[in-house]
């Protein structure tokens, strides 16, 4: 069993947290997916979907939309987790790739340009007090939840 829980903080909104250490390389998280193409640009889904299949020069690329906990990740430059297509099984997993310690967020490299403003590294979070990033008046809110993988 592993144990994620879905938290909130001032510089990322939503997030997705260790319940215990992690070790590099275990699959943390397995969502089904849902697999869409031709969304148009200014559809909101845009910003919750995953790449299932490259853009080759014979097709354009297919994109799926996770129906879990893998939607919740944020952006990361330096990720301590990956995604991982299971086309077999129509799952995407979020597999770890380093040691990541009890309450330590998880993050992923979206490899895409950003369409929003990227959240300081830790050590600027701790220093920087202006509270730019911080979403006005949303309170603490976390929510424990256990998975059997």
């Amino acid at each position: 069993m592993i144990d994620v829980r879905i938290t909130y903080n001032q510089f990322s909104g939503l997030g997705i947290v260790a319940n215990r250490n992690i070790y590099p390389n275990e699959v943390l998280i397995s969502d089904s997916v849902f697999v869409v193409s031709g969304l148009p640009k200014s559809h909101p889904l845009n910003d919750y979907l995953f790449c299932w299949e490259e853009k080759t020069e014979d097709k354009k690329e297919i994109e799926c939309l996770s129906l879990g906990l893998s939607m919740l990740i944020n952006h990361g430059t330096n990720p301590n987790c990956e995604v991982v297509t299971d086309k077999s099984n129509n799952t995407l997993k979020i597999v770890s790739l380093l040691h990541i310690n009890k309450d330590e967020e998880l993050f992923f490299d979206y490899g895409i340009p950003l369409w929003f403003k990227e959240r300081p590294s830790m050590g600027e979070e701790l220093a920087n007090s202006s509270g730019e990033y911080a979403p006005p008046n949303k309170p603490q809110v976390e929510t424990a939840l256990k998975l059997d993988l």
